[in-house]
């Protein structure tokens, strides 16, 4: 019986993950609906990094600090693999 009352602790996580979901959805919301000459000669670019396994994917930055950026995440794969094995 104990078992299934919910604390207050969890009755505030479970707020807050239901707050952020609330908010994700409105922004989303909202920036969909925004006026698109308001948007007028804005130039956009799309950079990121991802890990695919153990091969990072670098994206969207010029060749030198692509070449950069794969170093630092190889330095950083080969240190989690040391630390996990």
């Amino acid at each position: 019986m104990l078992s299934q009352i919910i604390s207050g602790i969890e009755l505030f996580a479970y707020g807050i993950i239901i707050a952020g979901v609330v908010l994700v959805i409105l922004s989303l919301l909202l920036s969909s609906r925004s006026n698109e000459n308001a948007n007028e000669g804005v130039k956009r670019e799309s950079k990121g990094i991802v890990f695919l396994g153990p091969i990072p994917l670098v994206w969207g930055y010029s060749r030198k600090t692509q070449g950069a950026l794969f170093v630092i995440l190889l330095v950083v794969f080969l240190s989690w693999y040391l630390l996990i094995s």
